[in-house]
């Protein structure tokens, strides 16, 4: 079934806390993403600070028509997902932390050092780069690409600051990789690859001809040399080493020109540890072609650049899959010709005699001026005694290392270099533990500086923040104003039509009781001056002596019946019968007989009024007192006339 992306939500999330670095991702397809919300049932995720996140905590949201995703829940800083500035994040976006966990678990079961925190660098809202620390040795993780000139500044001086560099590439530094595989032969890759409800870790071996294999992280080997993949196995197996008769020229008697001042330490499949190796030009003495090669060598030595050296002790030599310097030499190091002694330049005895040796040379080239004042003679009792300085600073610097105080470190480094010129020449453990020391400080104000450019960015970000929130807190006012005015003007029309309303109703009201009063009085002035007519002169009498027996019996009659019992009531008109029913009750003194006769259902006839108004009687004002009358008159009827 397909399902559909939908860019709202968010694929990756944080474990249990918002500052964790165990990393969760979310898998789209419903079945995957319901194993997923079962296997870490009661644990919580969040929109994690490590992604870049709000820091607010996450829903898990299966559908069975769109993409499996997290959402935000209300809160009292968040009423949904729009809250937050990352819509889109996918399953990917999670991957630096992923790579950090599975490197971190590795170094730890190899070197039993406690399990490291995150360490990375972001840039907006992406990881660029991470590094796993191994003792003293780094894993530098590069997500993002480099210009190779930045790339070759950032190894070198990782590798002046650390005993052992391993480099990995993430997907979108492919760029920076081909540079490294043209470099190096081979270059590492990593990448993390979904697996039904989790992501794995893989390690890819790039080769110079843009070849890749890929393996699973507990496939690879973590040693002193570095990371070893199968694949790096295969392909070193597939470069064999060459012997005497095969090499390229004879390195034995070749004289080798360094490219650079100092041997820098490098690692790798095959190189043993504490290898150091520099760029040379190999001369044949027979003629030829200049070769470029490497020389490797037991130690960190320094050359003069351009001039001729002798390679002393040549082991072995290795071609690699490399296009600029396609040999590796395996020797004990390098001796300028013209060099008497017969010793390896590896050490730093025979280092010191050999610069002494060229000093020498220089000083009877060039004599220096006669001193005037006398060289300083150190004696042996000065050395103890510097000795046990520096071995007191030294112990000072470690507790001031415990302590985490860098400014005492920075001031007993200082107090020290003035005892290491005393100790010239038997300093060199306590060189190795200054430069130990200084490459701390050096981390130290590395890790502030990055802390300090956070905390700008946090502060920065506040601040923006705050002003956006000002200036939706104006947007707001000035719309709820805009709102307030809208309001008032449609209550003030509305006033103004109920009032023009409610004075239209006053007019219509005033004409309709002077209209109904000019109707009361016409009718009254009608009912008072009207006359019967002939035809209606001779009925009263038989009307009177009619209803006078149906009062008597204690009835009442409808008019219809009237017309049929009394003789020519049925060509009276209305008027007529007014003037019938005044004239048949002469007598004020009794109940008026006109209240006998009723409407067809037994009400009350409405000409009962005009007879009331006939004889004189104020009409009532209201229906139900005219009910009221016209049941007294009853009343008085049956009173009267009954038996």
């Amino acid at each position: 079934m397909k399902v559909v992306r939908d860019t709202r939500k968010v694929q990756t999330a944080v474990f249990d806390d918002r500052d964790s670095d165990a990393g969760a991702s979310l898998p789209v397809d419903p079945w995957s993403a319901e194993r997923f919300r079962d296997l870490y049932e009661g644990r919580t995720f969040w929109c994690g600070h490590l992604l870049r996140g709000c820091g607010q905590q996450l829903s898990i949201k299966i559908y069975d028509d769109r993409v499996a995703h997290f959402a935000h829940r209300p809160g009292p800083r968040m009423t949904s997902s729009r809250a937050c500035e990352l819509h889109d994040r996918g399953i990917a976006s999670a991957d630096h932390l992923h790579i950090h966990n599975g490197l971190a678990g590795v170094v730890q079961q190899r070197s039993g050092m406690p399990r490291q925190r995150f360490d990375g660098i972001f840039n907006d809202y992406s990881c660029s780069e991470l590094v796993i620390r191994d003792r003293h040795a780094i894993i530098q993780v590069q997500l993002e690409p480099m210009l190779s000139g930045t790339w070759t500044a950032c190894d070198r001086r990782l590798r002046e600051e650390n005993e052992r560099v391993s480099w990995l590439f993430g997907p979108r530094a492919s760029h920076t990789a081909e540079h490294v595989a043209g470099l190096h032969g081979y270059a590492l890759l990593v990448r993390c690859d979904q697996r039904q409800d989790r992501r794995v870790v893989q390690l890819g071996t790039l080769t110079a001809d843009s070849r890749v294999g890929w393996s699973d992280l507990y496939e690879c080997r973590i040693t002193e040399n570095g990371i070893i993949t199968p694949e790096m196995e295969a392909w070193q197996a597939s470069l064999p080493e060459k012997t005497q008769e095969s090499w390229p020229v004879d390195f034995l008697t070749a004289v080798a020109r360094p490219l650079e001042p100092v041997a820098r330490p490098l690692g790798g499949l095959g190189i043993p540890a504490g290898t150091c190796g520099v760029p040379v030009e190999v001369i044949p003495r027979q003629g030829g072609d200049v070769l470029q090669a490497r020389i490797l060598v037991p130690d960190r030595l320094t050359f003069t650049v351009g001039e001729d050296h002798e390679i002393v002790g040549v082991s072995r030599v290795k071609r690699v899959d490399r296009s600029e310097r396609p040999w590796d030499v395996f020797a004990d190091g390098l001796r300028p010709l013209g060099t008497m002694s017969a010793v390896p330049i590896a050490s730093a005895e025979v280092e010191r005699q050999v610069n002494a040796e060229q000093k020498r040379a220089r000083s009877a080239a060039h004599p220096a001026p006669k001193r005037s004042v006398p060289r300083q003679v150190i004696t042996q009792g000065e050395i103890w005694k510097a000795r046990d300085e520096m071995y007191g600073v030294l112990d000072m610097i470690k507790r001031a290392r415990e302590a985490e105080d860098v400014a005492q470190v920075v001031e007993l480094l200082h107090r020290a270099r003035p005892v290491l010129k005393t100790l010239a020449g038997h300093d060199r453990w306590d060189r190795a533990q200054l430069e130990r020391a200084e490459r701390w400080v050096g981390e130290k104000r590395k890790h502030e500086a990055r802390q300090q450019q956070e905390a700008a960015k946090a502060e920065e970000s506040a601040r923006v923040g705050a002003e956006y929130a000002l200036i939706r807190e104006v947007y707001r006012l000035e719309e709820w104003k805009v709102r307030q005015q809208l309001e008032q003007q449609k209550e003030e029309e509305r006033r103004a039509r109920a009032e023009e309303l409610e004075r239209a109703r006053a007019t219509r009201r005033a004409e309709e009781q002077a209209w109904r009063k000019e109707e009361d009085e016409i009718r009254r002035l009608k009912l008072r001056y009207a006359w019967p007519s002939p035809r209606a002169a001779v009925l009263p009498s038989q009307l009177r002596d009619f209803l006078q027996a149906v009062a008597a019996r204690g009835e009442t009659v409808t008019w219809v019946s009237v017309a049929l019992s009394v003789n020519g009531a049925a060509w009276l008109t209305g008027d007529d019968w007014v003037s019938v029913l005044a004239a048949m009750d002469q007598d004020r003194n009794r109940p008026l007989l006109a209240a006998l006769i009723t409407m067809l259902d037994g009400r009350m006839d409405p000409g009962f009024a005009d007879v009331l108004a006939r004889h004189g009687r104020p009409r009532p004002d209201s229906p139900s007192e005219l009910q009221i009358v016209w049941q007294d008159e009853l009343k008085r009827l049956y009173t009267t006339y009954g038996v």
